[in-house]
Order: C-alpha cells, then structure tokens, then sequence
C-alpha cells in the first residue's frame, strides 16, 4: 500500500501540556534575569538576636531604607541598617488626615531633592561618649540643650512596625502632648519608615534633615526606639519593658523634662552675698530652690533677702540667702495650667511671648506653670 508522501514528513503537533510547561520555563527564567538585575535584599541578624537564628521571621519594612527586623519579642530594641540622611525617599499618602485608610506608596524619583537637602548631614557619625547617666538616660555635660522658639526640643524616634516603638508610643506621646499643650516644650515623633510625625493631626512625609542630624548623632548605630530630650540626654530602648512598668516610663519622662525645663539659661537668678545662685526663675515656668518652700501667715525676711512687697510696702513673700522660699498666701504648688490672672498688682516672670509663666502677687500668693525644685541646684 502506498503511504501519502506527505504524511512521511510530518510533525506531531504538540500537546497543550507541553505548551503550558514552555510557557512556565519562560516565566521562571524572566523572573530569574530580574533578579539578577535588581539585585537581592540579604536578610541580615539584628545584633540582638540569638546565635544561629536563622531569620525567618524576619521581615523588611515598606520605605527606604529596607529595615530589617525581628518579630520575636523580648529585645529593648530593633536594628534598622545603615539608617542614614542620604538612604531616605519621600512617600505620597493617598489621605490627608491620619487614621484613614493610608496607601503609601514610596516615590523614588525624589530621592535626589532629599539627599541635596540633607547633603550637611550625610557623614558617618560617631559615638558618643556619655558623661554620665540620669536614670535609664545617658548625658553629656558639653550639650546645651537645643530649643525652638525658645522651648526645649525632645525627640523620639521609631517606626511603625517595630513592636518595643509600639509599647512605649502612647505614654511617650501623651507625656510630651500634655507639656507642649502648656507651652513648655516642643516635641516630635517621628516615624522613620512612614516619615510621619505621630504628634501632629497632618500626615508628613519627609523626616526633616536636622531632626535626622539628631537621630544618627545620638544613634549612630540606628536601633529604635531612641530618645533625645534637649540633645543633650538620650536613651535607646525601652528603659522598663521587661518589667512592663508603663508608669515607670512616665515618671522618668516627666522627671526629666522638668529637670530640662529648670535647667533653661533664660531665667531670673537670686545670689547671695558670695555670688553663689541660690534660687532661679525660669521663662518656662520652674522654680529651683536651693533650700525650701514655705507657706505661712506672715514672712519676715531676714538680711540680705529678695523681698516682695504689695503697694502699702508690707513684705508678703520673699528668698532668703539660702535659698528659702516663704509665701504668705495659697502653697508650694506648681503646675498650674496658667498665671494670667494674679490679684493686684504682682512680681511677674514672662516668657518671650509675654505670656506670664511665674508670679507672687500683691497678697503673697504664687503661682508657677512648671515645677518647684526644693534642695536643688539653681
């Protein structure tokens, strides 16, 4: 029988089975050649993590730079790599306010503008050595404390998925709100991978390159959370977290804000005879003692006083040579939430604004916004 010549050359059509795994080979490769190209992100171990873990619960963070982390719970802090002024991108947030929906998307191409605004601050920092230590706090003695607008600044710097940033972030914030609502601080919150500032109702998107100054002058290593309060004390970590004691965290913030605030060089000085400052009045509102604070129905100062006298001259408070606070009216309170209304005519310490943040007025009674300091240090 004769076969069709045709039939004596042809090919076997191939089967779908073979065309889906050509297709698949394909893709495999063209994935393969963009990484190649791209490069890749090494997981690498976070300094406190322990020996031999091998990273898979680690993750990387949405903004640039990639932050490497791990989700295992007990560390003080987190490791973000090589978290410097000339590695941050801009980011565009769909919302204007915060707690919506946000989308955030990183937009690269404005890398440039970022790294040309921060281009003073893009050298490699190096570490501190601190002079000593003020609680869970380190200091400097050679620091004067940075301020705006007159006012102390105080720093934190985290970011949003860091778990310890997480835990300390309500207290930091309301701690630090309730000051800067009486004007004695200004203060800021930064989220370093949203470039948001979780103290403000807006939603930022560019971390500004002096408080990034801050942050790698203080940190150069780069873990969060870090603490600056007045660039001159700082902390990294969470002092209390293993004990979970929130209301530790408080008390030292507080403590030391105050004592940031007493510290202010803009301040009304009391000396004795020998030069020595025995009491100070600060325009932010505090008063430091070196003796004692007393109300009582009548002050007869002894020598050498600063004396506080109504119109009729009767001396209703004054501060000894040692530094002895003696009030005729009301107590040794401080914290009010403001001084704008004294009785009569009174002694008065004002801030640059005019805003009265001390008095003793014409009946002896005083009235601070910040805290009093007795056996302190004027």
């Amino acid at each position: 029988m004769l076969q069709n010549p045709a039939s004596q050359h042809s090919t076997k059509k191939p089967t779908k089975k073979k065309i889906y795994l050509l297709i698949f080979c394909v893709f495999i490769l063209s994935v393969g050649l963009a990484i190649a190209t791209f490069g890749k992100i090494e997981i690498q171990q976070d300094k406190s993590s322990p020996s031999g873990y091998d990273g898979k619960d680690a993750q990387v963070g949405m903004a640039n730079p990639a932050a490497v982390y791990y989700k295992k719970l007990g560390y003080e802090y987190q490791i973000v790599n090589n978290l410097h002024t000339d590695q941050f991108a801009t980011q565009t947030i769909t919302t204007s306010e915060k707690g919506g929906d946000s989308s955030i998307k990183e937009t690269q191409q404005q890398k440039t503008a970022n790294q040309n605004a921060a281009q003073n601050t893009t050298q490699q920092p190096t570490t501190l050595i601190p002079d000593g230590t003020d609680g869970t706090f380190q200091y400097r003695n050679d620091l004067n404390i940075c301020k705006q607008d007159g006012k102390p600044i105080i720093y934190l710097f985290s970011t949003s998925w860091c778990p310890h940033c997480q835990w300390i972030k309500d207290t930091f914030d309301k701690v630090v709100n309730e000051y800067v609502s009486q004007g004695k601080i200004v203060a800021y919150h930064w989220q370093l991978d949203t470039h948001d500032d979780t103290l403000t109702s807006a939603v930022e998107t560019q971390v500004p390159a002096e408080a990034l100054a801050v942050y790698n002058k203080f940190n150069p290593d780069g873990s969060i959370p870090t603490f600056v309060f007045g660039c001159k004390y700082w902390r990294i970590g969470n002092g209390y977290e293993s004990q979970n004691d929130l209301a530790a965290e408080e008390t030292e913030f507080r403590a030391l804000i105050d004592k940031i605030i007493a510290s202010d060089l803009h301040k009304f000085t009391i000396k004795n005879s020998s030069g020595t400052s025995v009491a100070s009045l600060s325009d932010l509102g505090a008063i430091v003692l070196s003796g004692i604070c007393t109300a009582q129905a009548t002050c007869t100062p002894p020598d050498n006083s600063f004396i506080v006298q109504n119109s009729s001259g009767e001396t209703v408070g004054y501060i000894d040579s040692s530094g002895n606070l003696c009030i005729e009216t009301g107590d040794c309170t401080g914290g009010s939430a403001n001084c704008n209304s004294p009785n009569g005519q009174a002694f008065l310490i004002q801030d640059s604004s005019g805003t009265t943040q001390i008095y003793i007025d014409q009946t002896g009674d005083l009235c601070l916004t910040g805290t009093l300091t007795q056996s302190g240090s004027p």
